[in-house]
């Protein structure tokens, strides 16, 4: 309890949360499955949220005329109570984002948003479910602005500091939640924010603990679970929060045909579900798959942005992948666009030796748990690095990559436009090519998803380092 609140027993709250949504809207029968599970579980003492990124990222919201807006029948028949911002809720742009928000059934909340238009979302809110005051306060990703690249005027404030200020604006309540779209920071924002849970989002994986007393939850997104967490009493003064993971299951869960029919209906017209490849061996598409080093799938993505722009390598940037259910047997138009469904062009960058060895230097990243995960798959070129995530060696085409040579290097238009990368930047690009979707699709086609791991990436220990490649 914070604050003053009303003497008398503390009543109990049910949280019915998710994140990422995302390609769940090309899935009829998941979002159907999750409409159902939510409603057979709620009633007037639940609390339905979302931790953001729940607008539609997909084959769906890229080839028809709704784009992100796909999600509003799922929005407008689940009737959530409140949502935050994920970072690809702003792809369309700021203002779209705001508007957006004031459309539809939820209330959108972002306490550490500032700049033109975030006036018009609250900070956070206090609603009453079975008899309890809740205060929910949301929370977009601290880096929001430089993932987001293109979208101007938006800044975005320390998530813990904007939390914390928020709450004591809202006053005494039973119980407080944080909707935090915050990925690695979320258990930071759990152990600083003094909340009983926080549901959060942005990582594509599930998490389930406390820190520092407070409640940290993550489902894996792409509507494959619902976590349910039951605030209540305990036998001394304080609330306690339990989590349940719920899996859903399309075969199995009831389902909202209702909702369900209206995707169905929207991707048939569409036609997306004509066979344009075969593969023997399934190939899983994971989150470890995306950032943890060399995949199958990372190599046919860089394979087909190298062959799309003849170019010497191809640096395929591993958020760009999205994770889901593997590709095996026959092969759609609809699973191939759905691998990375953004309608920016591949580029072609001239960048000599060295800026080519910087980018590869910043490419590595510590993960816990990990020996590290890289921000790009390759093709035409391998890179090496140590667990200390330094560069320890690169060849292009089987060559020591030469710092006076130049090299033509295919990759997303996303990674000039976020200038994260130094020298991959927009002063570097030659020229443009077809729409990434469209190059993957075309690549598949040609029998590209045939592919195997090569060795394109690793990891060794330091003594280890020189030994190889161009060390």
């Amino acid at each position: 309890m914070y604050g003053d609140t009303t003497p008398g027993a503390q009543p109990t709250v049910r949280l019915l949360g998710y994140s990422d949504l995302e390609s769940a809207y090309d899935d009829p029968d998941r979002v159907g499955a999750l409409a159902g599970r939510i409603d057979e579980l709620r009633d007037d003492a639940t609390l339905v949220a979302g931790a953001g990124d729940d607008t539609a990222l997909g084959v769906l919201a890229l080839l028809t005329d709704a784009g992100r807006a796909q999600a509003r029948p799922f929005f407008e028949r689940v009737a959530p109570a409140v949502e935050t911002f994920g970072n690809h809720d702003f792809d369309p742009g700021r203002e779209w984002a705001y508007e957006w928000a004031g459309s539809v059934p939820p209330t959108y909340l972002c306490a550490n948003l500032a700049g033109p238009g975030s006036d018009r979302v609250p900070d956070g809110t206090v609603l009453e479910r079975g008899g309890a005051r809740v205060s929910v306060v949301g929370l977009a990703h601290p880096e929001t602005a430089d993932i987001c690249g293109a979208v101007e005027g938006l800044r975005v404030s320390n998530p813990v500091s904007a939390a914390r200020a928020a709450f004591d604006d809202l006053g005494p309540v039973d119980y407080r939640v944080v909707l935090a779209h915050c990925g690695a920071a979320d258990p930071e924002v759990a152990a600083g924010v003094d909340a009983d849970v926080v549901l959060g989002g942005h990582r594509h994986d599930r998490r389930h603990e406390h820190v520092e007393g407070t409640l940290f939850v993550r489902t894996p997104g792409s509507g494959t679970e619902l976590v349910e967490v039951a605030l209540g009493p305990t036998g001394g003064d304080d609330p306690t929060a339990m989590a349940t993971f719920h899996e859903i299951a399309p075969d199995e869960d009831p389902q909202d045909a209702t909702l369900a029919d209206v995707y169905r209906e929207r991707r048939e017209r569409l036609g997306v579900d004509e066979t344009v490849a075969h593969v023997d061996r399934s190939l899983p598409r994971t989150e470890r798959g995306r950032f943890g080093g060399e995949s199958r799938l990372g190599n046919f993505a860089a394979d087909a942005f190298r062959a799309a722009a003849g170019a010497d390598a191809a640096l395929f940037p591993a958020g760009s992948l999205r994770t889901g259910p593997p590709l095996s047997g026959d092969v759609t138009r609809a699973e191939v666009v759905s691998l990375c469904p953004f309608d920016s062009p591949v580029v072609e960058c001239v960048l000599d030796g060295a800026a080519l060895r910087a980018v590869l230097a910043e490419a590595a990243h510590p993960h816990p748990g990990d020996r590290g995960w890289v921000h790009f798959h390759t093709s035409g070129l391998r890179a090496r690095w140590t667990d200390a995530n330094e560069l320890a060696g690169a060849t292009v085409d089987g060559d020591p990559l030469d710092d006076d040579r130049t090299y033509r290097v295919a990759t997303a238009e996303y990674v000039v436009v976020i200038d994260a990368f130094g020298p991959v930047d927009r002063d570097a690009v030659a020229a443009e090519h077809d729409r990434q979707w469209q190059t993957l699709l075309a690549h598949a086609r040609e029998g590209g998803l045939d592919v195997a791991r090569e060795g394109r990436i690793e990891r060794v220990p330091a003594p280890e380092a020189a030994d190889g490649l161009d060390g």
